[in-house]
């Protein structure tokens, strides 16, 4: 009796060994997925980062800190990306200025005005207003990228307002000419002082400056009659 009590309690403690066992691996075990779980965290928000800069430095700091991480190769391929991209330095400074579809259709407009075809004016700027922006950058001298900075949006606009100012006086001027042609007509039709000048004029002028004079005229000469 006594040996089977015996076995009996070292049977319970084996038990308990095993049970102490189990519980310690399951504790290594939950330790390990909370170390997991805080490493794959700890990715993301670094990877985040490095996508939010969108640099090479932030992609090389990425790939240091995991150079086996969640994003490793797709942190690998943008870096080949920024490489291949010679002008990528320019596309994000645009980006920066966030340019609203307004602006963007300001810019637009403003090539449009000095004879640089956008093929439209959206406010989007697709293949037609990248061409019309390296094309006026070659004019200016300027690194022809297709991209713009603030300091060449602010010289696009005052190029823009000075050749608007010469259509204007341009206007005013073959305005002032046409005017001058229609009074020099009038006064060679007589003035109004007979139909057959009066209809000369009105054939030539229909929406000239004395073309209601001149229907008043006519009038007048046809109740004589």
């Amino acid at each position: 009796e006594r040996a089977e009590a015996v076995a009996r309690e070292l049977r319970r403690q084996e038990e308990l060994r095993d049970q102490q066992s189990d519980l310690r691996e399951r504790e290594r075990q939950a330790a390990e997925q909370l170390r997991r779980e805080q490493g794959r965290a700890a990715d993301e928000r670094q990877w985040g980062t490095a996508v939010a800069r969108n640099t090479e430095d932030s992609y090389r700091a990425y790939l240091s800190e995991y150079p086996n991480g969640l994003h490793a190769d797709t942190a690998r391929d943008r870096l080949a990306d920024i490489r291949n991209d010679p002008d990528r330095i320019a596309k994000l400074a645009e980006e920066r200025l966030e340019l609203t579809r307004d602006q963007r259709r300001e810019i637009q407009r403003n090539l449009s005005l000095l004879d640089y075809n956008t093929r439209g004016i959206d406010g989007i700027f697709g293949p037609g207003t990248r061409s019309a922006v390296t094309a006026w950058q070659k004019a200016q001298g300027l690194r022809a990228n297709g991209y713009l900075d603030r300091g060449q949006i602010d010289r696009l606009d005052d190029m823009a307002a000075r050749r608007a100012a010469e259509l204007e006086e341009q206007a005013k001027a073959r305005r002032a000419e046409l005017e001058r042609a229609d009074t020099a007509y009038w006064k060679e039709m007589g003035e109004g002082n007979n139909e057959r000048g009066i209809r000369f004029y009105l054939e030539r002028y229909p929406d000239g400056r004395y073309a209601e004079v001149a229907q008043i005229g006519r009038a007048s000469c046809r109740e004589r009659v």
